[in-house]
């Protein structure tokens, strides 16, 4: 699983989006411009190592309970909460 891109099947929009991200504990949050809003204040408790799902595996991070996983960007479109989530580090390189 080093590298999700393969499995996309579709590609709906490429653009430009302001980024902000919180990593703060408690106030985990992910928003890109209008189109994506991520949401986080409660951490899972666990004694288990958690790690990543995604690409990234190798960061240990923190199941968290989401309060908000947002998509507003047509024709994906969906608000759910009390889903899970993880918080971690990461590196960016584009």
């Amino acid at each position: 699983m080093q590298n999700y891109g393969q499995a996309i099947g579709t590609v709906h929009h490429v653009r430009r989006a302001r980024i902000e991200l919180d990593h703060r504990p408690r106030r985990w949050r992910i928003k890109a411009d209008t189109y994506i809003s991520v949401g986080a204040t409660r951490p899972v408790e666990s004694e288990e190592p958690i790690a990543c799902g995604i690409p990234g595996l190798d960061r240990p991070g923190q199941e968290v309970v989401s309060d908000e996983l947002r998509v507003t960007d047509a024709p994906l479109e969906w608000d759910v909460r009390e889903r899970c989530g993880f918080a971690t580090d990461f590196h960016y390189a584009g």
